[in-house]
């Protein structure tokens, strides 16, 4: 529950730096949907160093903190990545029951 929230979050305050800005168009959407798969190697990755190497996790956080900050399109695009790797399996396991 707590990460399908993050990830919800994320994709409000991605969609509220759209609503500042002013304006959403076919073209912040291709961006968004072109910044799912770096958004999901971002996630890859700091899983792995959380794993692997625990003292090194601010790395990753920092960084994808600053591109959440400048870029609302990848704030969205991470917001769907994190609830979809939640939600997914989720929606799979509940429809083969």
């Amino acid at each position: 529950m707590v990460v399908t929230a993050l990830g919800l979050g994320l994709l409000l305050l991605g969609a509220r730096g759209f609503y500042l800005e002013g304006h959403f168009g076919p073209v912040d959407a291709l961006h968004c949907v072109l910044l799912l798969l770096p958004a999901g190697m971002l996630l890859l990755l700091t899983s792995y160093v959380f794993q692997h190497a625990r003292l090194v996790v601010p790395m990753p956080l920092l960084f994808a903190g600053l591109l959440v900050s400048a870029y609302p399109s990848f704030c969205v695009a991470l917001g769907l990545v994190v609830a979809g790797a939640i939600l997914g399996p989720a929606f799979t396991e509940w429809r083969a029951k």
